[in-house]
């Protein structure tokens, strides 16, 4: 088989999974500890329903988001690895901003809604160090189903339904957030124990979240087939071009 230029770097090419930069929003708390901790909705027992928003202005342009990470706090934190045996995770485009969400959770939902996760799910962090005063974005979780996200369209709102509650580490680690009203996330929130309230308290707190498009998940098994057909094809080439001299 002749193996063209073309050919060749697009064989190159399937080596490694691209990966791109993910978008931490608030933008301001890159490299910035925020002023509040806080464990909703996750490291929370007995379950709760969680809506947050995030400011349109806070993304570059479109997204398609397929991980979210979180990161541990400042004042409450250590390593830690906790099981949620069933919590939904949605998406969606709003018009709602920050500071303005109804306290009826259905009524913040936009006409995009998408359930991008439903199931078990663990989460964990080694508590590693991160820029600044911050702590690693090590909290992940790799949505089953992407959310094309255009900033352009409105606001992003995470809707969190957290059936079941955590199986440990409830009160004993929180995640980094902020709390001053007119910054880029707000949030609608449920007692805690009451994963089925249909209203909740609004406030201005709402955590950092980092949204990557790439995922560090296993590549899928075309990408072994292909990478196994590019070595191939490249050894190939080269015992040819090897024999010519």
């Amino acid at each position: 088989m002749k193996l063209t230029k073309g050919l060749f770097a697009l064989l190159l090419a399937t080596q490694v999974p691209a990966l791109t930069a993910g978008t931490i929003v608030p933008n301001a708390n890159a490299a910035t500890a925020g002023n509040a901790d806080n464990r909703f909705p996750f490291l929370v027992e007995g379950g709760m329903k969680y809506e947050q928003v995030f400011a349109a202005s806070q993304f570059s342009g479109p997204l398609s988001i397929g991980e979210i990470d979180f990161r541990n706090g400042i004042f409450v934190n250590q390593a830690f690895s906790a099981t949620i045996a069933n919590i939904r995770i949605s998406l969606s485009t709003v018009a709602l901003g920050p500071d303005s969400l109804s306290t009826n959770f259905a009524a913040n939902l936009g006409a995009d809604n998408t359930e991008v996760y439903n199931g078990s799910l663990t989460i964990s962090s080694a508590n590693g160090a991160g820029p600044g005063n911050t702590k690693a974005f090590d909290i992940v979780i790799h949505l089953q189903t992407p959310f094309a996200y255009n900033p352009a369209a409105g606001n992003l709102l995470l809707f969190i339904d957290n059936i079941s509650g955590a199986s440990s580490n409830v009160g004993t680690d929180f995640f980094d957030a902020v709390n001053p009203a007119g910054d880029a996330v707000s949030r609608v929130f449920s007692a805690e124990g009451s994963p089925n309230d249909t209203t909740g308290s609004v406030d201005s707190v709402g955590l950092i979240a980092q949204f990557n498009a790439a995922t560090t998940a296993a590549p899928e098994p075309g990408y072994f087939v292909l990478t196994g057909l590019g070595m191939a094809l490249i050894g190939s080439w080269r015992r040819k071009t090897l024999s010519r001299k």
